[in-house]
């Protein structure tokens, strides 16, 4: 009972943490958008992207071990710092040498230098990823909650404080850096362990083979997540790169808010199925309901304000990222439902194949920005969330045979979310000419209320044990250590 109430409370931090840390993230990122223009985010992009693939390396990567092994001794915690720390300092070394050859790439020598100052995050990231994941496996979320504001707010100050004395894409650089520093301190801070000069070369062998295929799933993920990044800035420059940084980071924000309280749901429930030997096929295809039921209309409503969003978020001057999100705002709900089945393949063990969708991602992805490469920003961002679309099929096979699962199964929970959503949009659609030449916050407003009551309505008629479903999902009612707690349902058309 113990640790079914350290549980369920360190869930209840983790949700507050993670929604207070991407409110403070929103409105630190919206006024810094006001204070400094699209040439500036693009510039930071551009430096630092490979500073961001650095850190997904080491970040619950090897220490992903210290979190999931069910005995560890402190000669196996020491061994796992220790090649984390080797390994960052090595990422580090070679960032930092390979900058003149980034700056080289996008033709800027500004982009050296940015990417130079920001290059110790890598190390930092490495060093506290033990800590991290001591607090994880204790069930201590309430620290890991308050260091994510905390670094959020901290490096909030630092970059508004910057750009307002005009330091311009520095004060980018210097935000970042303030959040490390801020996560750093407050991880070491709440664990009592300290690192000793232990270290068991044979541990090490099992912890590289353990490590290996998570390093290259994650690694293939945050490839594919920054290739756009890496294509359009090199072909298109820093402006258009600014303008597609902001509306990915609007999509990045809204679907972490949606799918993370499910994902912590999820992970640990697919793992207690797998721990008395069911499949949780249906559970997966609840979750996914559910999902589809939040996710979709908000994605497609996204796509449909995206115009009003981004004037009031940043501006006017912004107005050219908004048919960028509405393109963005479709692979947002992709994210959202990926992350699910990606959680259940993980649960069971199968990283090899998520390694292998990442790497497939990766390459399709690329080739199809490299074919589009020079045209409209929006075309080759088109072609971007196509291909992730089109390896679906793939996904829902490779995840389908250890679930037990067709493909029409796994895709059937988003037929009526679908329905739903068209009939919204097409509302949305009906009363747009109403609306010309109104402000855009009004705009929205009118928007959100005719779109929220279009969608309510469908799911009151068509999708109502979904509807309490979800409610029973978002108000705690599923519990992880209750195998049988979401039960099989039926939508009316579904």
């Amino acid at each position: 009972m113990a640790t079914k109430q350290r549980f369920s409370k360190g869930v209840a931090w983790m949700a507050v943490g993670n929604w207070s840390e991407q409110l403070v993230n929103f409105l630190v990122f919206m006024l810094l958008s006001r204070l400094l223009g699209a040439e500036s985010f693009g510039l930071l992009t551009m430096a630092i992207v490979p500073v961001i693939l650095g850190e997904g390396l080491v970040r619950e990567t090897l220490s992903e071990y210290v979190f999931s092994a069910r005995d560890i001794t402190d000669s196996d915690i020491n061994t796992v710092f220790w090649a984390l720390a080797a390994f960052g300092a090595l990422l580090s070394l070679i960032l930092f040498l390979g900058g003149p050859l980034v700056a080289s790439f996008y033709g800027i020598k500004q982009v050296q230098y940015l990417m130079w100052a920001a290059v110790p995050i890598v190390f930092t990231t490495a060093i506290t990823a033990v800590p991290v994941a001591l607090l994880r496996r204790q069930l201590r979320l309430r620290p890991l909650a308050i260091r994510a504001v905390a670094g959020v707010v901290s490096g909030g100050i630092v970059g508004l404080g910057l750009a307002l004395t005009g330091f311009g894409v520095w004060a980018l650089i210097f935000q970042r850096i303030a959040l490390n520093l801020t996560n750093v301190v407050l991880a070491w801070r709440a664990v009592d362990w300290r690192p000793s000069l232990q270290f068991d070369p044979r541990r090490l062998r099992m912890l590289t083979s353990f490590g290996s295929h998570v390093i290259g799933m994650r690694g293939a993920e945050m490839a594919n997540a920054q290739m756009p990044s890496i294509v359009i800035g090199a072909t298109l420059g820093p402006a258009s790169l600014g303008f597609y940084t902001i509306a990915w980071r609007l999509v990045e924000i809204c679907s972490f808010l949606i799918v993370t309280p499910l994902r912590m749901a999820a992970l640990p429930s697919f793992t207690a199925q797998r721990s008395i030997g069911n499949t949780a096929g249906e559970l997966l295809l609840d979750i996914l309901r559910v999902a589809s039921f939040v996710a979709l209309p908000a994605f497609f409503g996204l796509a449909i304000v995206s115009e009003q969003v981004v004037v009031l978020f940043g501006g006017e001057k912004w107005l050219p990222a908004a048919p960028v999100l509405s393109v963005l705002a479709f692979y947002g709900f992709f994210l959202c439902i990926a992350k699910i089945e990606e959680a259940f393949a993980f649960a069971f063990g199968h990283v090899r194949e998520l390694a292998f969708l990442a790497n497939a991602a990766l390459i399709s992805g690329t080739l199809a920005l490299v074919a589009l490469s020079g045209q409209k920003l929006e075309w080759m961002v088109i072609a971007y969330v196509a291909t992730a679309y089109l390896l679906s099929p793939l996904r829902w096979w490779l995840i389908g045979r250890h679930a037990s699962l067709s493909i029409s199964r796994l895709m059937r929970p988003h037929f009526a979310t679908l329905f739903g959503g068209l009939i919204m949009v097409l509302g949305l659609r009906v009363i747009d000419p109403y609306l010309l030449g109104l402000p855009a916050f009004p705009t929205l407003l009118i928007k959100a209320v005719v779109g929220i009551g279009l969608y309510a309505g469908v799911a009151m008629i068509t999708m109502r044990r979904r509807l309490a479903m979800t409610q029973s999902y978002l108000s705690g009612l599923f519990r992880p250590a209750a195998p049988a707690a979401a039960p099989k349902t039926q939508d009316t058309p579904s």
